[in-house]
């Protein structure tokens, strides 16, 4: 899987690309703002909605990879006849920022490298941003 999402990253043509240890690689320490530019610029989408608490304040993107010529340990499951759908999730660095009245508070700084990021596919096969998705998140945690 981890090779399918690499090519993915690899289109962006910016060296970025995710570990055997599912850490995210970015040699040249591009800003988050020129990664997420370079990533929709090549048919990965940036959504707003995800009710997981666990994804709360980081900047998500969906994008769809093409399905593996190979058979594999993947191959029965949901999703391979057309692609995965894969979540990434980076997690912008922050800057303080004076507000009103002289407080100071956090605000999200994308002209600095990602100061996290998680990537994964969603059970089913599901797109991330999709209602059928959302649904399928409050079963696992209502009905568990």
């Amino acid at each position: 899987m981890v090779g399918e999402f690499n090519k993915g990253l690899a289109d962006a043509q910016m060296g970025l690309k995710v570990d055997d240890g599912g850490n995210f690689v970015n040699p040249d320490h591009r800003s988050l703002e020129d990664i997420l530019t370079a990533l929709g610029n090549n048919g990965w989408e940036e959504f707003s909605t995800n009710i997981n608490p666990a994804h709360w304040g980081g900047i998500h993107l969906e994008g769809k990879t093409s399905r593996p010529p190979e058979k594999n340990y993947y191959s029965n499951k949901p999703g391979y006849d057309d692609g995965y759908w894969f979540h990434m999730i980076f997690y912008p660095a922050q800057k303080e920022v004076l507000g009103p009245r002289q407080i100071m508070y956090k605000r999200d700084d994308l002209t600095k490298p990602p100061a996290g990021f998680e990537m994964h596919c969603e059970r089913g096969g599901l797109r991330p941003s999709s209602v059928a998705h959302g649904l399928d998140y409050l079963k696992e945690i209502f009905i568990r």
